[in-house]
């Protein structure tokens, strides 16, 4: 999805989640070392390699109600899923799978200081919707503006 609609379907299934008491989880990838690759292969490839990690986290979506969308925030560029999934251990297995399709993609990245591929951190978080009085751009923003901690590497 484009940032506009990801904002649209977030906003929908956040108020469908405070109405039902349910919670949402989010999950948040950086390409690590994107600058990096960027000034290696250019904006050309640069954006080529975010195409084909966002095809590759597609591929990982669970439910049909899952989405993903490419956020450029202003904290750099992250791909963002939206999952109604309310486990946190399965929330961040999930992540963790993404990260390591993307790195069987075998997009190389010569310097990266982490591996000889493109890999991803991520952030994982929920929340039940409403709680503390948040919003889903409140929720959306904070997942997005902090820097993503768990790093896949091989």
């Amino acid at each position: 999805l484009n940032t506009a609609a990801f904002h649209d379907v977030l906003a929908h299934d956040w108020s469908v989640a405070r109405r039902e008491k349910t919670t949402l989880a989010l999950v948040a990838f950086s390409l690590d070392q994107f600058d990096e690759y960027v000034h290696v292969f250019g904006w050309h490839a640069a954006d080529t390699c975010l195409r084909r990690v966002a095809q590759a986290i597609r591929r990982c979506l669970c439910r049909a109600s899952d989405v993903a969308a490419l956020i450029d925030s202003g904290h750099g560029i992250r791909l963002v899923v939206l999952s109604h999934a309310s486990d946190e251990e399965k929330v961040n297995e999930f992540a963790a799978r993404i990260g390591l399709a993307v790195r069987e993609l075998g997009l190389h990245h010569p310097r990266s200081g982490t591996s000889k591929y493109v890999t991803v951190s991520f952030r994982t978080a929920m929340m039940q919707a409403g709680e503390g009085g948040a919003d889903a751009a409140s929720f959306l923003e904070r997942v997005v503006a902090e820097e993503p901690r768990a790093v896949m590497t091989a």
